[in-house]
C-alpha cells in the first residue's frame, strides 16, 4: 500500500540516488506512475538450489502494478498469462555481472518477462513463469541472489516496465537505512486510480496465451454438457467419470453417490423447481438479543449462487454444478437471467456479464460488479428422454449445451463388472433368462414389434439389483416393483393409445392392479408374442439344446 510516511516522489529519490551510486542513472520519478521494491528470498531466485519455485509472488495491493487484477473487467484471466515488455538498463547489468553475456549497443536492452494471476484463498500474481519469459530477462533473474533487491518501476499511463537490480552486499544498514524501508511496498501516484484493463487487451504488441501449465485442471475448460438417454442407461455414472477426468490431482477421488464433495453441488430439478432455488432469494431472520426480537433479510444463495462463490474463491480448482432431470422443470424460468451467462469463450468464461445485485453481492462482495460464469465451473445435466415432460425445452437453451448420447447398451469395457454386480439369472413366465438377456429383449421388441421409439426403452441400470455377498435377493421382487409400472403407463399404456397391434403384457389384464396381482402369484403375464422372442435369446435357447442333446 502506499506508505503513509513517504511519498511516491520521496521513494523514487531513494531509489534513484541510490542506483547512481551503483552507476545507473534513471528517469525522474515524472516517467513513473508505479514502483515496487523486493528483497528477494531463495524461492524468488532461480540460482539455489534449494529453490522450490520458479516465478516471484506478488500480493496485496503491488498486484494492482500488473495488468491481470483489476476486479469486475471483462475478461477471466485467471488462466492465462500475459507477457509484458520490460526494459533492462545496460549499465545495471553490468554492474550486477560484468562477465554475464548480456549486452546490447543500446542502453536499454528490450525483452518481456510473464505475469499470471491465481485466485483462491490467497491471491497472488505469479510473475516470471520461467518458461514464459525471454530468455534476456532469465539471464537478468539469475543474477539476482538471495538478499538482491529487486525494482519494479512502471512507465507513466503504460504497460511497460523497467527491472533493476541491487546486490545484497552493497546495502548496509548504516548507509541505506531509508532504502531498506522500502522493501515489500507498493508506491504510486496519487493520481492514478486504476490501471485499465480492456486497454492493455486491445494493445495487439501486447501476447495473451492459455498457461495450460497452471491451469487447474490439465488446460481442459469449462463446458456445459446434458446426458441424455433412456432411464437406466448410467448417466449418472457417466457424469462420474466425466468428474473424475477433469478433477485436478489435489482433488480426491469424486464417487457419484457422495453427498459431502466440497467442490460438486447437485440439485435435482422438478416441476416446482423455481428461479429463487436456484439462483436464492431474500428471506426473513429472527434475532434475538435477549428477550428483544427484531427482524432482518437476509439473501439465502441457491446451488447456481453457492457453486458460483466457491469455484471464484477457488480458482485453482475445478468445481462443478450437476443439475438431475433437467427435463422435468421449466428451465428456462429455473435460470432467468443466468440464462445469458451461458454462452461461454474459448477459456470457459461467459462471453457476457449480467446485471444481479443479489448474486454479485454473495459473490463478489460488490454489488455494482457484473456476474461471470468463470472458466473453473462446469455446468452438467442429465435428461430422461423418456420422460413426459412437464415444460418443452426450447432450441436457444438446448443449443448452449454440449449433449451427450448414453446408449441402452453396456459398453464392452464395463461388461464384466456389469455381469459381476447387476446381472442376476430368474425365471420370466417359465422362461430362465438373466437381467441382461431380458432387458435387450424388452428393448428390441419395444421398438420392432410395438413400434415405439427408442426414448421408451430401458438401460441396463433401470434397476439396480441387490447383493447378500455373492447372492441376488431377489431379482423378480425387485422387478415387480421397479419395472412393471413404468411398463405398464409408459409402454404398454402409449402402445395402446398408438393401436399396435402387438402387446407386451396378455391382453386380458385390463388394470395394473390385475397385472402385479398376477405376477406377484408367479402367473404369465407377458404376452405370447414376447416370451416367444425371449425363449429364441440366449440361455433359453441353450437350455433347450442342452435337453435335445440329452435326449
Amino acid at each position: 500500500m502506499l506508505n503513509d510516511d513517504i511519498s511516491f516522489e520521496e521513494a523514487m529519490d531513494i531509489v534513484s540516488n541510490k542506483l547512481a551510486n551503483l552507476g545507473t542513472n534513471i528517469k525522474d520519478s515524472k516517467a513513473y506512475d508505479g514502483m515496487i521494491v523486493k528483497r528477494l528470498a531463495s524461492s524468488n531466485t532461480l540460482d539455489e538450489k534449494n529453490s522450490k519455485q520458479s516465478h516471484i509472488a506478488i500480493t496485496g495491493e503491488q498486484m494492482s502494478i500488473f495488468p491481470v487484477l483489476l476486479p469486475g473487467n471483462l475478461v477471466d484471466k485467471k488462466y492465462l498469462y500475459f507477457k509484458i515488455p520490460v526494459n533492462l538498463y545496460a549499465t545495471n547489468i553490468e554492474y550486477l555481472n560484468p562477465d554475464k553475456n548480456l549486452s546490447s549497443e543500446m542502453n536499454i536492452l528490450e525483452c518481456y518477462t510473464s505475469v499470471w494471476k491465481r485466485g483462491g484463498s490467497s491471491p497472488q500474481i505469479q510473475l516470471s513463469l520461467k518458461n514464459k519469459d525471454s530468455d534476456n530477462f532469465i539471464a537478468f533473474r539469475k543474477m539476482l541472489h538471495v538478499g538482491s533487491y529487486m525494482i519494479v518501476l512502471k512507465h507513466k499511463g503504460e504497460f511497460v516496465y523497467d527491472f533493476l537490480g541491487v546486490s545484497s552486499k552493497d546495502v548496509s544498514e548504516d548507509m541505506d537505512e531509508e532504502f531498506m524501508e522500502l522493501d515489500n511496498k507498493f508506491f504510486y501516484k496519487k493520481s492514478i486510480t486504476g490501471i485499465e484493463i480492456d486497454k492493455f487487451l486491445t494493445e495487439t504488441d501486447y501476447i495473451s496465451e492459455i498457461n495450460e501449465e497452471t491451469s487447474p485442471y490439465n488446460g481442459k475448460t469449462a463446458e456445459n454438457i446434458i446426458y441424455y438417454g433412456a432411464p437406466g442407461t448410467g448417466k449418472s455414472y457417466g457424469v462420474s467419470e466425466y468428474v473424475n477426468d477433469h478433477i485436478c490431482e489435489k482433488q480426491e477421488e469424486y464417487d457419484a453417490g457422495r453427498d459431502d464433495c466440497r467442490y460438486v453441488f447437485r440439485a435435482t430439478l422438478h416441476p416446482e423447481y423455481t428461479y429463487s432455488d436456484f439462483v436464492g432469494q431474500v428471506m426473513p431472520v429472527v434475532d434475538k438479543n435477549g428477550d428483544e426480537k427484531s427482524i432482518t433479510y437476509d439473501f439465502k444463495q441457491g446451488v447456481f449462487t453457492e457453486a458460483l462463490t466457491y469455484a471464484e474463491k477457488h480458482s485453482d480448482e475445478a468445481v462443478f454444478l450437476v443439475l438431475e432431470e433437467l427435463s422435468r422443470a421449466n428451465v428456462a424460468a429455473v435460470f432467468g437471467d443466468v440464462f445469458q451467462l451461458l454462452d461461454r469463450n474459448d477459456n470457459g468464461r461467459s462471453e457476457y456479464g449480467i446485471d444481479n445485485v443479489l448474486i454479485a453481492n454473495a459473490v463478489y462482495g460488490d454489488e455494482k460488479r457484473k456476474v461471470f460464469i468463470p472458466g473453473n465451473l462446469f455446468i452438467i445435466g442429465t435428461v430422461n428422454t423418456s420422460d413426459q415432460n412437464v415444460f418443452a425445452m426450447d432450441t436457444a437453451f438446448k443449443r448452449r449445451f454440449n449433449w451427450k448420447y448414453v446408449s441402452i447398451n453396456v459398453p464392452e469395457e464395463k461388461q464384466d463388472e456389469f455381469n459381476k454386480d447387476n446381472n442376476p439369472e430368474f425365471m420370466i413366465d417359465g422362461i430362465r433368462t438373466d437381467w441382461l438377456e431380458f432387458y435387450t429383449e424388452l428393448d428390441k421388441f419395444i421398438t420392432s414389434e410395438l413400434g415405439m421409439t427408442e426414448d421408451k426403452q430401458i438401460g441396463p441400470y433401470f434397476i439396480k439389483f441387490r447383493k447378500k455377498g455373492d447372492e441376488y435377493d431377489e431379482p423378480k421382487e425387485i422387478i415387480k416393483d421397479k419395472l412393471l409400472q413404468y411398463l405398464w403407463d409408459d409402454v404398454q399404456g402409449v402402445a395402446r393409445n398408438m393401436y399396435a397391434e402387438k402387446t407386451l403384457f396378455l391382453k386380458e389384464f385390463t388394470s395394473y392392479s390385475m397385472l402385479y396381482d398376477a405376477f406377484d402369484k408367479g402367473e404369465s403375464v407377458f404376452s405370447k408374442e414376447f416370451i416367444s422372442r425371449l425363449g429364441k435369446s440366449g440361455k433359453a435357447a441353450a437350455d433347450d439344446e442342452a435337453s435335445d442333446q440329452n435326449d
